[in-house]
């Protein structure tokens, strides 16, 4: 979904269900991310902007040596704590050298 997709931003689309949760919840217009993978996937995951985790640069390759700070919980961990099931898919590029990176 783009800016301009959704009813509550404009939109000629028409999307009540989207508009209700939107009326109803809190909005989250204003996130500030990176153009690389890494450094925008760690601040999803960890909630921390990607200057905290080191991961501020550039993308971490299957190969490299490096992943997400091991101290940092993240965003399926916390859910998992709250009675949600979790399953990773896609795309990870927060480091997979060692089992505990995954």
């Amino acid at each position: 979904l783009g800016w301009n997709d959704v009813g509550f931003h404009g939109s000629e689309i028409k999307t009540p269900n989207l508009d209700k949760l939107s009326a109803q919840g809190v909005r989250l217009d204003n996130y500030y991310t990176q153009p690389l993978c890494t450094p925008s996937r760690s601040q999803l995951m960890t909630g921390r902007y990607q200057i905290r985790t080191g991961l501020q640069h550039e993308i971490i390759w299957d190969c490299q040596p490096s992943c997400v700070p091991l101290e940092e919980k993240l965003l399926p961990e916390l859910l998992k704590e709250a009675d949600y099931v979790t399953h990773m898919v896609g795309k990870w590029h927060l480091g997979i050298y060692k089992k505990d990176c995954l």
